[in-house]
């Protein structure tokens, strides 16, 4: 005999969410070359993401994410330089891809939902410097961080973002070290940490299931 439950029936998950976050940035390069979170500015972001399934979403997104230092905080200083300071804000838009590590939603126990779970992120973005920092290029951002769903449409999340940067110019020195910059060697980096609320829409009917 077939039978459906109600419950069954009416079972929705969303395609589509929007979101944006809001933390601190900083970046890496001929300044600051190692030290986590040095010289930290503000960082935000906006996110429109498609939900293949509960595991993998595709998204889109803007960033804006504030880059300063100054060689007086190091001692491996420019040569030439008594002292060089920057402040810089980089704007970037790109796609990225998004795997959650659990069923992540709320609601029905036979999909073995979880209301948090870890996630990992690989985009690609384009975009540049304004500011002390002229650059412009390529930026590949990597990502991990937790999300935990508040509603069955609200989640939030905390997210740490490292990029690798294409261009050599977002702190506003190329080479000062004579050292001849390549795509893989002698980049800028940056990294974000940030919070971030999310809402879903678009409703995604689920199947109903023959339960005897």
């Amino acid at each position: 005999m077939f039978h459906c439950s109600f419950n069954l029936l009416k079972a929705q998950d969303y395609k589509f969410d929007i979101g944006v976050g809001a933390g601190l940035s900083c970046s890496y390069g001929d300044v600051n070359q190692w030290k986590p979170f040095y010289a930290p500015s503000s960082a935000f972001e906006a996110k429109f993401r498609y939900h293949q399934n509960l595991r993998w979403s595709w998204c889109v997104d803007f960033l804006s994410a504030g880059l300063k230092g100054n060689t007086l905080d190091f001692s491996n200083v420019i040569p030439g330089y008594e002292e060089y300071s920057y402040k810089s804000r980089l704007w970037q838009i790109g796609g990225s891809t998004e795997f959650n590590f659990l069923n992540y939603g709320m609601g029905e126990n036979y999909r073995n939902l979880s209301r948090f779970t870890p996630f990992i992120s690989l985009g690609i973005g384009i975009g540049g410097t304004s500011g002390d920092g002229k650059g412009f290029g390529l930026q590949i951002p990597m990502g991990v961080g937790m999300k935990y769903k508040l509603a069955p449409r609200v989640g939030v999340s905390l997210k740490l973002v490292v990029a690798k940067s294409f261009s050599d110019k977002f702190d506003g020195v190329k080479d000062p070290y004579k050292i001849e910059s390549s795509a893989l060697k002698n980049t800028d980096w940056y990294s974000t940490l940030s919070i971030g609320v999310s809402y879903e829409f678009g409703k995604r009917i689920c199947d109903c299931y023959n339960l005897d």
